[in-house]
Formats: structure tokens, C-alpha cells, sequence
């Protein structure tokens, strides 16, 4: 039903009457004007695409667009590789962050293990107000935990993947961190180094969690699951 609404949505068109003033004979003319497209669409165009690539396009384009980028209805989606990106470009990136949490929908971030000083100097907390969805690609087991204590805190993550980068021996503490999550529905944990000791238990006896879709991709016996 979305996409077939979304379809229809693309495929009306926006008029603008133009006379050309040169001509003996008045001619009206039909031409399209990005200037006619409804809030509504433009939002769901920005939905397409990286909210810092939306911000820097468009924010200083005029008033009418500093007024979309900045309003409390959109939501950034916010996808960044720090292996394609120089020193000077990440301190963009971590003052955009700063700059925008209580938009900040959904974070996608590759951590290689040369860049993970950023975990320290970049914390995930409850001012993250509307952050939905995490993904952490990359991310060296040192600096795992730092910044899992920080999300019980966040009011709306329901996704959150996990991807370490290097051999982390027990899993335990990680599971227990998130299993204390209170609205989280999705979790993908990945580890591609070596065998692991791991216990999914709660960390409370008869704690229950609210996650529906777990996704393992490291080795576990039957009796730690």
C-alpha cells in the first residue's frame, strides 16, 4: 500500500503558467517547479537519502528549505565510513551529531580499528531522544562496552547491530547490557574472530526482554543458548 501510494504521489504533476512577453502571440506554457512540490513530498524524498548530505545541500539553499531541514518533523538517517574520510571531515561529522541529536533518527557508522578514539570522544545518550536504530560496523571490542552502558538510557532504540572487529573472548557482558534494553525489538550481533565463552542469560532471574528477532553470527553452543 506505501509503495503503491508512493508511486502515485511521484507521479502527479506540478504546473506553472509562464507568458513570454518576446512573442506576438501569448503562449501559455505548462512547466514543472520543484518550488510546487508539498512539504510532504519533499520530506519523503529526504527520506532517500543521508541526512548530512540532505543538511549540507540544502540547509543555506533558501528559507523555505532551512525551515524543512530544521524542523522537529524530519528525521535524519545518518550513515557515515570513516575509512573514506579524512580527519578534518570527521569533526564535521561529529559536530554535525552534536548539533542535531533530537533529530537524529536512525545512526549507521563503520568503525575501523584506526578511528575508534572516536568512541571516546563521542558518547550515545538519552539527549539522542528520537534515535531508533543503531548500527555499529566495525567496532574494536575495547570500546564495546563504553558505549553499550550508555543505551538503556535511550527512550526509542528498537534496532541495534553489532558488529565487533577483532577477538573478544566472553560475549556475556555484552548480552547482559542489552538484554536490559527496554524497547529494543531487533538485535544482530556478529563476531568473526575465534570461539567464544557466551551466557544468554538475563542478568536478573526471570527477567524477561522485549526482543522478537535476534540474529547470532558467532559460534554458540546449545547449552550457553
Amino acid at each position: 500500500m506505501n509503495q503503491i501510494k508512493r508511486e502515485l504521489r511521484f507521479n502527479r504533476f506540478y504546473y506553472k503558467t509562464i507568458t513570454f512577453a518576446r512573442d506576438k502571440v501569448d503562449t501559455d506554457v505548462q512547466t514543472t517547479s520543484i518550488e510546487n512540490l508539498s512539504n510532504e513530498m519533499f520530506y519523503e524524498i529526504f527520506d532517500y537519502l543521508d541526512g548530512c548530505d540532505v543538511y549540507h545541500a540544502f540547509l543555506n539553499l533558501n528559507q523555505r528549505f532551512q525551515q524543512l531541514v530544521k524542523s522537529s518533523s524530519y528525521l535524519l538517517k545518518i550513515k557515515f565510513h570513516f575509512r573514506l574520510s579524512k580527519k578534518q571531515h570527521m569533526n564535521k561529522w561529529k559536530q554535525f551529531i552534536l548539533l542535531n541529536k533530537p533529530q537524529i533518527f536512525s545512526i549507521y557508522v563503520c568503525l575501523p580499528f584506526r578511528m575508534n578514539q572516536l568512541c571516546t570522544e563521542f558518547t550515545i545518550n538519552s539527549t539522542f531522544s528520537r534515535l531508533e536504530s543503531l548500527v555499529l560496523q566495525k567496532i574494536h571490542s575495547d570500546q564495546i562496552i563504553s558505549l553499550l552502558i550508555e543505551l538503556p538510557c535511550l527512550p526509542r532504540l528498537f534496532s541495534l547491530t553489532i558488529d565487533l572487529s577483532d577477538h573478544l573472548e566472553d560475549l556475556t557482558n555484552i548480552y547482559r547490557i542489552v538484554f536490559t534494553l527496554p524497547l529494543l525489538k531487533y538485535f544482530k550481533f556478529t563476531k568473526r574472530c575465534g570461539d567464544t565463552s557466551t551466557s544468554l542469560s538475563p542478568p536478573i532471574h526471570k527477567q524477561f526482554s522485549t526482543i522478537e528477532y535476534m540474529d547470532i553470527y558467532h559460534f554458540c553452543t546449545f547449552e550457553q543458548l
